[in-house]
């Protein structure tokens, strides 16, 4: 009779791991999901939308030709 028992104890046991696991386990996330976390991230860190040109140089352009801006 005890290894009755504890073979049930051992099936109950991974029954309620197995329970467990397919409760608490992680959706996997939709594209629309993904896309809300990548603009929440962007409206938390920001772009780079200001920038400094520390060197030039400029080009020889010819006279029919405007030059570009």
């Amino acid at each position: 009779m005890t290894s009755l028992r504890l073979y049930i104890l051992i099936l109950a046991a991974a029954a309620i791991l197995t329970v467990a696991y397919f409760l608490l386990r992680r959706k996997p996330k939709t594209a629309d999901d993904l896309e809300r976390e990548r603009r929440e991230w962007l409206d938390r860190v920001g772009r780079i939308t200001d920038g400094t040109v520390i060197d030039v140089q400029e080009m020889p352009g010819s006279a029919d030709r405007p030059p570009l801006f």
